[in-house]
């Protein structure tokens, strides 16, 4: 048996957000090299070794950054009025989306932005669920 070409059978479905009743769609995934980037700045964060200069985006990457992963959702979003705290909780969920998973993505759209410690985050992510066995002598 060989290896099938990826492109034929992966299917990425966009990710959708909806903020007041609107649904956007987001691309579900992004070029690798933004990617590996996401990847090497989270692991440099966790491990506390990131100094900010090093892990840190220029403007014009930033920016390249964010139509990659918002692509036209973005101009969506502005053209309907979205406030900038809305807007935030897209970009952190796009951007836990992207670097951990849809998990922890949905972590940090329902805390509304608010998002965990990276090495929690994770650990909740990879957690299986907890027996509802009770605890102790049977």
């Amino acid at each position: 048996m060989a290896f099938k070409d990826l492109a034929e059978f992966q299917h990425v479905e966009p990710l959708v957000l909806t903020i007041a009743g609107q649904e956007y769609s987001f691309p579900g995934q992004i070029h690798a090299q933004w990617w590996l980037r996401l990847q090497t700045m989270r692991k440099l964060t966790e491990s506390g070794e990131a100094e900010l200069d090093a892990i840190a985006l220029t403007d014009d990457e930033e920016g390249e950054l964010r139509a990659e992963m918002m692509g036209d959702a973005e101009a969506e979003m502005l053209a309907n009025g979205v406030t900038s705290a809305q807007f935030k909780v897209v970009w952190g969920t796009l951007i836990n989306f992207h670097t951990y998973d849809r998990l922890v993505a949905e972590m940090v759209w329902n805390s509304q932005g608010e998002a965990l410690a990276p090495n929690r985050a994770a650990r909740r992510a990879k957690k299986p669920a907890q027996s509802a066995r009770p605890r102790g002598n049977s």
